[in-house]
């Protein structure tokens, strides 16, 4: 926790019921801390043009990502607002923010979660797990294993 007891927690989000229960639980650990400072969630849609861009048919890739990137902010506005319409009319105690990052050529989605919460000033990450427990899991692998193996940050996982 930085000090005057602020907390910044980045939330791996994409959309899914998965990415909305780690939302849930950073706001309860948000909601938790010292109600006088205002905690920071960001909610960070990471995209890779690789596999992103062929879900939209568009000329150019780059039109494919800008119309992408757009339907990731309308449905992290959506999520925000769905948050700030279960508190029913109290303040959230937390300032939210959403944000879009592109993996670069070298990263994966984890990396880049890593660098982006890393560049935020985040204390601690949250992410969902939709993989299955013990062995089948681990060997698998999921975003959520591959980020607590890199994070030097406290990695929450919430299971979907």
């Amino acid at each position: 926790m930085t000090s005057g007891g602020h907390m910044h927690i980045v939330v791996a989000f994409d959309g899914s019921d998965g990415a909305s229960a780690a939302l849930r639980e950073a706001y309860r650990i948000a909601s938790r801390t010292d109600p006088q400072a205002a905690d920071t969630l960001d909610l960070l849609w990471v995209l890779d043009p690789r596999v992103d861009a062929a879900a939209v048919q568009a000329e150019h890739t780059t039109d494919a990502m800008q119309i992408v990137e757009a339907r990731a902010h309308d449905t992290m506005r959506q999520a925000i607002a769905q948050l700030q319409g279960s508190t029913q009319g109290a303040a959230l105690p937390a300032v939210l923010h959403s944000i879009v990052a592109h993996v670069a050529p070298h990263e994966d989605v984890a990396a880049c979660l890593k660098r982006i919460a890393g560049e935020r000033g985040a204390e601690l990450i949250a992410v969902a797990s939709r993989r299955a427990a013990g062995l089948k899991g681990l060997a698998t692998g999921s975003l959520a294993q591959e980020l607590l193996r890199i994070s030097t940050l406290p990695v929450l996982v919430v299971r979907a």
